[in-house]
């Protein structure tokens, strides 16, 4: 917890979470605390003030999910609900260690899949201020290149990849190994497996029961990334 440079008793409270299994305290060595590991333009590891910092004008609280960074887990099978109750739990020791942040304005922020956490706990919140169970004062959520549905990410980066030319008759979805390229390209392939006689704008490559569908979609996607 870094207190705002400003006006720690009126400037907001902002919770910052990263996002898949990184560190939240890498970010905030990095990116939005008091100081950084490494001077502008230079490779010398030390400290040094960050004059971008959110603590400028805001109080700064950064967590670690479960089992990330300095985070302990205990031998427990996490999922994004586990994740989120347990991220809402430190958040509610932190509001009883320091009772007089409840009334600073609160906002939740998150780079990356934390989004996936911070919807849920913002979620909880008001429903627990709809009843009177929470004093939270909540304001907003922050989200940074966030995950908010899985299904839609899916369902629009094939066509995306088509729509941007890595996809189509020069298929470069395909592998820069493959030395003899089929007649039909990957784009193809795909329609024919999971869209057949549909529109790919509305087609649901990732609900597809078709395993056939799936494995080609998989492919597809880790092609054009590794490539």
């Amino acid at each position: 917890y870094i207190e705002s440079q400003n006006n720690a008793s009126t400037d907001p409270l902002i919770l910052y979470i990263s996002g898949a299994q990184c560190s939240s305290l890498y970010d905030m060595m990095m990116d939005v605390g008091p100081y950084r590991s490494y001077a502008p333009q230079s490779s010398i590891i030390g400290l040094y003030e960050n004059v971008f910092s959110w603590n400028k004008v805001a109080n700064l609280l950064v967590i670690d999910p479960p089992g990330v960074g300095y985070s302990p887990a205990v031998a427990e099978n996490f999922n994004d609900i586990k994740v989120s109750a347990a991220l809402e739990s430190a958040l509610t020791n932190f509001f009883t260690v320091f009772p007089e942040r409840l009334s600073n304005k609160f906002y939740l922020a998150a780079e990356g899949y934390a989004s996936v956490y911070v919807t849920k706990i913002a979620w909880n919140i008001m429903q627990k201020l709809a009843t009177g169970q929470s004093q939270t004062n909540l304001q907003g959520i922050l989200i940074g290149n966030g995950l908010v549905s899985a299904q839609t990410e899916y369902n629009t980066i094939l066509p995306i990849a088509y729509t941007h030319a890595f996809a189509g008759k020069e298929d470069k979805f395909r592998p820069k190994r493959q030395a003899t390229p089929t007649n039909s390209s990957q784009w193809d392939d795909l329609r024919l497996a999971c869209c057949p006689g549909q529109s790919t704008l509305s087609c649901d490559f990732y609900n597809s029961p078709n395993v056939t569908c799936k494995t080609k979609a998989n492919n597809a996607i880790s092609t054009w990334i590794n490539n």
